[in-house]
């Protein structure tokens, strides 16, 4: 019986390596305030699962010191799909900075304990809408079979740093970041014609205290085009998720 355990361990550490780069990047499974405890738990649950329905492991019975070795690269490459379907929430607090700047929020940064790091109100309402939207989406289940699937491109154990396309990494960076412009797009032309009828205002009505009047214009509208865009995040989250998910294919190439 322990003969049997101790042979399966390797392998298990393998599955284990990749969940756990995953579990430190994607977003949900990496909350700062989810107990170290449970997200050990989780990681080891979840590695456990995928062995045991992935099949026959070629590392059962495999040299411990060997598989070691091979640990990084395969935390190498969950940290890459993790951060990869990360970056769809920071699309959203990419978003809200540019949202905060516009509407002046950015002086009210404060330190938040969720993502450990400083961070506006725009922003934290954002990423806790886009993590609540996410789990609504099925987001982590599909964080669940892209990394099932990662072992039909890259089998445990055969990780490398050639296993991950940089050019098609980038190119999802670019994109997402396309993506946060446009979705804070609508906000900073408000912005913009709030700031042009302001001048106008100050040009004809010099007694007007402009800066009173500025503050508590472009908060109002701005958090008027944030509660307008809210019903369509749903969509947009979802139409962002599938092309994500186009990409993460692509992402990984087979050993050579």
């Amino acid at each position: 019986m322990w003969d049997i355990i101790l042979a399966a361990l390797p392998g298990v550490f393998l599955y284990a390596a990749r969940v756990a780069g995953v579990a430190l990047a994607a977003p949900w499974f990496s909350q700062a305030n989810t107990p170290t405890q449970v997200r050990v738990a989780l990681v080891f649950m979840i590695a456990l699962s995928l062995w045991l329905a992935l099949g026959a492991d070629p590392w059962t019975g495999a040299e411990p010191t060997l598989a070691l070795l091979v640990m990084p690269l395969e935390l190498l490459v969950g940290l890459t799909l993790g951060f990869s379907v990360r970056l769809l929430v920071a699309v959203l607090e990419i978003a809200g900075e540019f949202m905060a700047f516009q509407m002046g929020y950015a002086a009210a940064a404060a330190f938040d304990p969720t993502v450990g790091a400083v961070s506006s109100p725009p922003t934290r309402l954002l990423y806790m809408v886009g993590l609540m939207v996410f789990l609504a989406i099925d987001g982590h289940h599909q964080v669940l079979l892209a990394l099932a699937s990662s072992y039909d491109v890259v089998p445990v154990g055969a990780a490398g740093v050639g296993s991950i396309d940089a050019e098609v990494f980038l190119r999802l960076v670019s994109g997402l970041f396309h993506a946060a412009l446009q979705l804070a797009l609508p906000l900073m032309v408000v912005m913009l014609t709030v700031n042009l009828v302001l001048g106008l205002m100050v040009r004809f009505l010099p007694q007007l205290n402009v800066f009173t009047v500025g503050f508590i214009l472009t908060i109002g509208m701005g958090l008027w085009v944030m509660v307008e865009l809210m019903p369509s995040l749903g969509l947009w989250m979802e139409t962002l998720l599938g092309s994500s998910s186009n990409w993460l294919s692509l992402l990984l190439k087979p050993p050579s």
